[in-house]
């Protein structure tokens, strides 16, 4: 009975260890490194005439069904869940041809019917304090912006995988196929984002999104984005930028924004590396995520990492004051992932731990 017992102990332990594979690792900052995650991915891309490898691991969720997507720009991305199987040879695998529907996208001031396999609208809102131009087109910056579009480099498929995205944008849009996603890092900020696999379905015509997102459930702590959409509330700091804001009090795991608070389905804390005085140090982006998914893919509770971020994810009130809080939420939560991924683990766990004091 004791040995039987101490077997069991060992296997929970090493749970994790049993699951994770090693995969190849390649980005803007890592050339030929290694991660270890739930599965690997490698993703061929072309840009001006070049041709792009990107190798990462995933953790969190579920790999999809496809060994290998083509999709209408020829770009391919292949999955595999042994160690360092994500070489080139993968990309000469089983391949699928995803199917090429018809979108809506705004070119120039007309909206025209394009051919993509998926549909994108996006409905971004920051209310800004000041009345500035954007360095870009100079012109003015609106609170209110929407993004008509097909699938461009990288979110063709089932995930999201495009290293070049930038980094603000990409936390915000890093979510799965069939499903919108509603991030609100303050309560004077918030971040559609919908990509739907059905013709037209992201036509701007319609209130309504592809998905409609039901009413938060959770109220949680933000950080950051309060500061970037109006520094004039921090009258303490020296408004020199961004950079002081983030190297004063957003380095600090802990810190949430005074008397603010937003509300979702989920509660999410997002670290950041940031170069302060020439060093790497991390920053921690709080606020909350709302979701309707009608795909394979889900979000659940629990560590993420997709697309080169991770995410800690929990759902109860206020459990992203702290990367432990959120992963003691998670593994405490009531709800149950339907994704194969990090909550169907924590199911097993508990029931092996009922299992050991039955026969104690």
């Amino acid at each position: 009975m004791a040995l039987t017992i101490s077997i069991l102990i060992l296997v929970i332990l090493n749970l994790k260890e049993i699951n994770s594979v090693k995969c190849y690792h390649d980005n803007n900052d890592v050339i030929n490194g290694t991660c270890e995650g739930d599965f690997c991915t490698i993703a061929k891309s072309t840009d001006n005439y070049a041709i792009y490898n990107q190798r990462a691991c995933f953790i969190g969720i579920k790999k999809p069904s496809h060994t290998c997507t083509l999709d209408f720009s020829d770009n391919m991305v292949c999955f595999c869940d042994t160690d360092y199987c994500n070489t080139i040879s993968l990309l000469r695998g089983n391949i699928t041809i995803l199917p090429v529907i018809q979108c809506k996208a705004l070119i120039q001031t007309v909206y025209t019917a394009i051919p993509s396999n998926k549909c994108i609208r996006i409905i971004s809102y920051i209310k800004h304090d000041r009345y500035e131009l954007d360095k870009f087109n100079n012109d003015h910056v609106k609170d209110l912006q929407e993004f008509i579009s097909g699938a461009e480099r990288g979110d063709s498929g089932d995930l999201v995988i495009d290293a070049h995205i930038y980094w603000p944008e990409k936390m915000l849009r890093n979510f799965f196929s069939k499903g919108c996603y509603n991030t609100t890092m303050s309560p004077e900020h918030y971040y559609v984002y919908c990509r739907c696999e059905e013709a037209n379905c992201n036509t701007p015509e319609s209130e309504a999104l592809p998905y409609p997102i039901s009413p938060p459930v959770v109220k949680c702590h933000t950080s950051g984005f309060a500061y970037e959409m109006n520094y004039r509330k921090f009258e303490t700091l020296e408004l020199t930028g961004d950079l002081n804001y983030k190297q004063n009090y957003m380095t600090n795991e802990t810190y949430v924004d005074e008397g603010i608070e937003c509300q979702g389905h989920f509660c999410v804390i997002v670290p950041n590396k940031y170069i302060i005085d020439g060093e790497y140090v991390d920053i921690y982006y709080k606020g909350c995520i709302s979701a309707n998914e009608q795909g394979e893919q889900k979000l659940s509770v629990g560590q993420k990492y997709v697309n080169e971020i991770t995410y800690y994810i929990c759902n109860t009130d206020f459990c992203n004051i702290d990367i432990e809080t959120s992963l003691d939420a998670a593994a405490n939560a009531s709800t149950i992932s339907d994704n194969g991924a990090d909550g169907t683990k924590f199911d097993c766990f508990q029931i092996v731990i009922l299992f050991i004091i039955f026969l104690i």
